[in-house]
């Protein structure tokens, strides 16, 4: 199965949590009509990855072939075609819906999947295509829930002992800490890690805790609206929250629990099956 993904070409959480899924998912079957340089492994800068944590830099080789994409438009080359965020302006006044007249001609509504990983809950006009949509407040025909992902190469395979209650880290703060190492190991000896809302519900914070086998102590998080964060396992953290003061507890079993959930649920992976299971979906009634 072949796929485009046409997108903005700079970093964006939900957009890229989806590239990396896709690349391991269907390696050269998948490709992007820009470069996304930050994306691999010896293209991405060390300055630029400096100040970039768990999405950037993973990707082991450059297979991108996006030469003719026009042409390819034309004869149907691809099953799907994913635009990243089209909503986006870019610097120019322009959008990130490039091609979109000529993929009307050639691609079913079905065939072709907007995504919105804005920190904004407003819904777009969606030109009649499915809209996944990551801060979604209320359940809308056409439209439907994503979230963020972490790699599974970010997934620590390694027990450290805990040693703190809580975190050193507070939210916004990751870059503050030098490198993504650094910033995991902090999760890593912590029981708990703070996290909640900021500009949007979902964060890559929220999985970076989990994927080092640390708790997010989420203060906030039963407002969190049911169509937002849909994969996060909300009840389990809202149990471990009313623990947070009792340093008897065994927490144990709930850490296994969510560092279990965070692997089967929450990966870049996942993220990908998700799109290409609904596209199967809408193309087999």
């Amino acid at each position: 199965m072949k796929v485009l993904f046409i997108g903005k070409c700079s970093p964006d959480y939900l957009c890229d949590s989806l590239i990396h899924g896709m690349y391991g998912l269907l390696g050269e079957e998948f490709t992007h009509n820009k470069p996304y340089d930050l994306m691999y492994t010896g293209l991405a800068s060390a300055e630029a990855l400096s100040k970039r944590f768990t999405l950037w830099g993973d990707l082991p080789e450059y297979i991108n072939d996006n030469d003719d994409i026009v042409k390819k438009i034309e004869n149907h080359h691809y099953s799907l075609i994913i635009y990243g965020n089209p909503y986006y302006v870019t610097s120019d006044g322009g959008s990130c819906m490039d091609h979109l007249d000529l993929v009307g001609k050639h691609y079913s509504k079905s065939e072709v999947f907007f995504l919105d990983g804005e920190d904004a809950p407003d819904i777009h006009d969606t030109f009649g295509y499915p809209l996944f949509k990551r801060e979604l407040q209320y359940d809308k025909s056409g439209v439907y829930p994503i979230s963020f992902a972490i790699p599974i190469s970010k997934i620590a395979t390694v027990d450290t002992p805990k040693t703190k209650r809580l975190a050193d880290y507070k939210p916004g703060m990751a870059y503050a800490y030098g490198t993504e190492e650094e910033y995991y190991q902090g999760y890593r000896e912590s029981i708990y890690g703070l996290t909640h809302k900021k500009s949007g519900w979902d964060c890559m914070r929220h999985y970076e805790i989990l994927a080092n086998k640390c708790i997010p102590y989420f203060p906030d998080i039963r407002s969190c609206p049911n169509t937002t964060m849909v994969s996060f396992p909300k009840s389990t953290i809202v149990e471990t929250n009313h623990l947070f003061d009792d340093h008897s507890a065994d927490l144990s079993d709930k850490l296994e629990q969510l560092f279990d959930h965070t692997r089967k649920h929450l990966t870049t992976i996942k993220l990908a099956e998700y799109i290409l299971s609904t596209y199967t979906t809408f193309n087999t009634k």
